[in-house]
């Protein structure tokens, strides 16, 4: 029942497993430096990428779990391998990421599908996807949306379903799980010789890394922030808050070896000076372990985590207030003269587009994405960006949001699905975890895909996290793989 289920094939290929990996990974690569250096383009995309596509398929023809729980693998050490490249380099080959990820689509929506048969809740994620889908399109239309800017952006919004498919399609076996923890356990040591060595000698350090941005630290904790092995401070927080709050999980439930490395990327995450990521750690962290043991008592735990919470957020406002008040205006919430930050700007203009396009967006592939970053300023242009000293070539300030986007393209519809789509995964985190049995490897899935939604949800407010695939996989692979374990049990 299960594979016919899931569609599970054992269908032998005469190709290996590992070439075919290789050669897919190579695919995108080279699709990734022809497309990224701007070199034969459309071969790339007529040749190239149906060729991945084709490579991926053969791929999947084999034992399929399996070959998902290996590809999860490769993209978790290509992740971390793009950033390290960035850094030394300059050199961006995330395009490899997406490329790999759009390859495996058409077979991982194959699966979402037949898990909706079982799952009425993924039933229900699915309508939400071709509810915006088919909004996407029909703003795009009545809009002012460029065709390759709009197609494009079609499909950087499938990304969190695809995400999701991968984490529903994964076995996510033992053997698997064991790699994926030592590599997180490994990392952290490179990450600690790395924090200690810009410490100790920061100008050996950016000798070796020129193109990390270790930019100079407001608050006068260190006197650089930390970057570790990234190209900026912003990714060096975000990837050790969630694999931070991963490894807390991982030492309350399975080994208590995994303190030192959580505290090694609290370590991290603190020197990079990222408030949001920080505030969002210490909160989760403070609920995980008032719920953690479930049981008696559980409503005097999180009674204890609320007042913790709330005595930090008293301090922070005491301590913090003048820093807090040149935060409020600058956003506008208190008498300022003008607005000048691009989250600022980009914020109170998304609400107005949605107002003067009601009941629809601008469409997409115009305002604050990835799309519109690419291949259309004209919108950015009508607004007058060109005073404002962030707006050059390139900059991914432009990008650096991400409910601002909804509601400017999509319009008021099109935010209040997602936000219930978005909502509805930190519901149903948080209901597996709580309701699973106290001490199941089950009740620790669920509390690792908790921590990761929930910090996602957190953290969209100021990022475009739900459309990074970075930051999106190891929370959507947890929540992903605890919901197919709980479908089959």
């Amino acid at each position: 029942m299960r594979d016919q289920v899931l569609g599970s094939s054992r269908i032998a290929s005469p190709i290996p497993a590992p070439l075919l990996i290789v050669g897919a990974f190579a695919l995108a690569a080279l699709s990734a430096l022809m497309i990224g250096g701007g070199l034969f383009r459309a071969a790339a995309v007529v040749a190239v990428l149906p060729m991945l596509v084709v490579v991926l398929s053969l791929l999947l023809l084999r034992r399929f779990d399996a070959t998902v729980d290996f590809l999860v693998i490769g993209l978790f050490a290509l992740i971390i391998a793009s950033y390290w490249v960035q850094s030394l380099t300059s050199v961006r080959i995330d395009f490899l990421i997406d490329l790999v990820l759009f390859g495996l689509s058409p077979s991982l929506f194959i699966r979402l599908f037949r898990f909706s048969r079982t799952s009425k809740y993924i039933f229900a994620l699915i309508m939400g996807m071709i509810s915006i889908s088919l909004l996407g399109i029909l703003t795009s239309l009545l809009g002012r949306s460029t065709l390759l800017a709009a197609s494009f952006q079609f499909v950087t919004n499938l990304k969190i379903f695809i995400l999701l498919a991968l984490g529903v399609s994964a076995a996510w076996a033992p053997k698997t799980e064991n790699i994926f923890w030592k590599g997180v356990k490994y990392f952290s040591i490179i990450l600690l010789v790395h924090i200690i060595w810009q410490l100790a000698h920061p100008s050996s350090f950016l000798t070796v890394y020129p193109y990390a941005r270790a930019t100079e630290d407001k608050f006068g904790l260190f006197a650089h922030r930390l970057v570790g092995i990234f190209p900026h401070y912003s990714a060096m927080g975000i990837v050790c808050a969630i694999l931070g709050l991963i490894s807390v999980v991982r030492a309350r439930y399975t080994d208590r070896r995994f303190w030192w490395v959580a505290l090694i990327f609290a370590v991290g995450l603190f020197g990079s000076v990222q408030r949001a990521e920080i505030v969002l750690f210490f909160v989760l962290t403070a609920f995980f372990f008032a719920m953690a043991t479930g049981g008696r008592g559980v409503a005097l735990k999180a009674s204890v985590a609320i007042l913790i919470v709330a005595s930090l957020l008293v301090f922070a406002i005491v301590g913090l207030s003048e820093h807090l008040e040149r935060e409020a205006r600058s956003w506008g919430f208190l008498e300022s003269p003008s607005l000048y930050q691009p989250r600022q700007v980009m914020f109170w203009d998304s609400i107005e587009l949605a107002n003067s396009e009601f009941p629809g967006g601008t469409g997409l592939g115009t305002f604050g994405s990835a799309g519109a970053q690419k291949f259309d300023w004209s919108l950015y242009t009508r607004l007058g960006y060109g005073a404002y000293n962030w707006f050059g070539s390139g900059r991914t300030v432009l990008m650096d949001n991400y409910w601002p986007n909804l509601l400017a393209e999509l319009g008021w519809f099109g935010l209040l699905v997602m936000l219930m789509i978005v909502g509805s995964l930190g519901i149903r985190a948080s209901w597996g975890w709580l309701t699973a049995r106290s001490g199941s490897e089950q009740r620790t899935r669920w509390a690792y895909a908790w921590v990761g939604v929930l910090f996602l949800i957190g953290n969209s407010v100021t990022t475009n996290s739900f459309q990074d695939p970075a930051v999106m996989l190891i929370p959507f692979l947890f929540f992903g793989v605890a919901l197919r374990r709980e479908r089959d049990s």
